[in-house]
């Protein structure tokens, strides 16, 4: 349709204000009027479509413009040099809804999870490609595992990158695998590229998809980003580490930036493995907000858009307690949308 409208109010009182809301999809104006609705049901064996018109002063033609509504929920954080890497690792546990869909259904593209990536400025992130598999980008240059992610199901994935050697890794190890499920090994691959620094937001379930102007900038959040590749899904725990980190210093950075802590004293990742700690964002934290909160050294805190829900099991639950309240680091999960 290329004209649409609603009313922010469904009932009024004498002398309440209602506003509107127009969205013109190629009409440069258009024109309201205040009717009285006598009866709008244009079945043949009844009177007909009959309304009364109302003179009132708002009856008149308007400019119109193209209105947008931007779906999908994701979380963010302004470009940063913190963000600007050579080398990294990313890693997060996920929980997806619809990793793969039938194309008669509904043909999905790749969905992001921890990016700093668009098509047209490159950059590096942790995807769900096409197929439903885990992918690393780097650039233009795509690392994917074979087998599909199961669905409804926690998964942990990470995905290493040395600049010096070009080497990557990509990681998808299942918390649970059954019996004749594929073995699903490490994939490495070498790459020969730079990372394409630009100024595009970190993104958290999705990617800057293009950039935008006018009107849609301004209704865009970040404005001038238009996010796109939105993910289904639960994500928790996400990381970002400025180095290429081994299988054991990731297994390590599960358990999050824990100041003051190390390997005898506690759990975590140690003083000296902390230094490479990008972000570590931690959900169970703040649950009542629409701010993802950062427990790394540089608090790169993320804003949430589009209210996805909070308070979500996370890979950690133990099926003990249903309230959230009762254990926050068990909800440490946003589910995505």
């Amino acid at each position: 349709m290329r004209l649409t409208g609603y009313a922010d109010k469904f009932g009024v009182h004498p002398g309440d204000k209602i506003k509107f809301f127009v969205n013109c999809d190629g009409p440069k104006k258009y024109k309201a009027e205040i009717v009285k609705m006598i009866n709008g049901d244009t079945n043949p064996r009844g009177p007909g479509f009959i309304e009364k018109p109302i003179s009132v002063s708002v009856n008149a033609e308007y400019p119109g413009r193209k209105q947008v509504v931007h779906s999908g929920s994701y979380a963010y954080v302004l470009d940063n040099p913190r963000f600007k890497l050579e080398s990294f690792t990313l890693q997060c546990w996920i929980w997806p809804t619809t990793p793969k869909t039938h194309p008669k259904y509904w043909k999905h593209g790749p969905q992001g999870l921890v990016t700093k990536w668009s098509a047209a400025e490159g950059g590096y992130g942790l995807f769900i490609n096409e197929a439903g598999c885990a992918e690393l980008r780097v650039n233009g240059a795509k690392v994917a595992t074979s087998a599909p992610l199961r669905d409804h199901a926690w998964h942990f994935l990470a995905a290493t990158f040395d600049a010096k050697t070009g080497e990557a890794v990509l990681y998808h190890e299942p918390q649970i695998t059954y019996a004749l499920d594929p073995e699903i090994e490490p994939v490495k691959a070498t790459l020969k590229e730079k990372i394409s620094n630009s100024g595009i937001p970190c993104v958290i379930a999705g990617f800057v998809g293009d950039s935008a102007g006018g009107t849609l900038a301004a209704s865009s959040v970040p404005k001038g980003m238009v996010i796109a590749g939105h993910y289904n899904g639960k994500i928790d725990s996400p990381r970002i580490c400025n180095r290429a980190l081994s299988r054991l210093e990731i297994e390590t950075m599960k358990l999050g930036a824990q100041t003051g802590l190390d390997e005898r004293r506690g759990s975590g990742p140690t003083p000296k493995l902390s230094e490479c700690i990008v972000a570590a964002w931690d959900f169970s934290v703040g649950i009542n907000t629409i701010v993802a909160t950062d427990k790394g050294p540089y608090l790169h805190h993320a804003s949430i858009v589009n209210c996805p829900t909070r308070a979500m099991t996370g890979y950690n639950w133990s099926g003990h307690d249903f309230d959230w309240k009762h254990a926050e680091s068990q909800y440490g999960a946003i589910h995505f949308h």
